[in-house]
């Protein structure tokens, strides 16, 4: 994994940022709720929960690249233990996801040259 600082990403907000992938995975009517709420409702297991846990939080207690790869991580696992019932288009949020960690990682390397 890539270390991004916070600093890399602290002019963008983040919510806007993850809020198009929350879309592909939850239905609208629980995005304006809280994020328990949504993930109760749909009876998420533990490793989906944390995927919509980290992407609905991201950065709000940290570095929220390191937020990101860890919800990754999460739909990895979702995946690989074939629970993937309850969060919509996964496929589709994972490679956005995907692109997102791509574009923080290249604004890292860019601020670093």
């Amino acid at each position: 994994m890539t270390y991004v600082e916070s600093s890399v990403i602290e002019q963008i907000k983040v919510s806007d940022l993850t809020r198009p992938i929350l879309k592909l995975m939850l239905p609208e009517s629980l995005l304006d709720g809280f994020c328990c709420v949504a993930i109760e409702m749909l009876d998420l297991n533990y490793n989906a929960g944390k995927v919509v846990e980290l992407l609905w939080n991201a950065g709000r207690n940290g570095n929220p690249y390191q937020d990101l790869v860890q919800a990754r991580q999460y739909i990895d696992r979702c995946v690989q233990q074939g629970r993937i019932t309850g969060l919509g288009k996964l496929a589709k949020a994972s490679q956005k996801l995907d692109d997102l960690i791509a574009s923080i990682e290249t604004a890292a390397q860019t601020q670093k040259l």
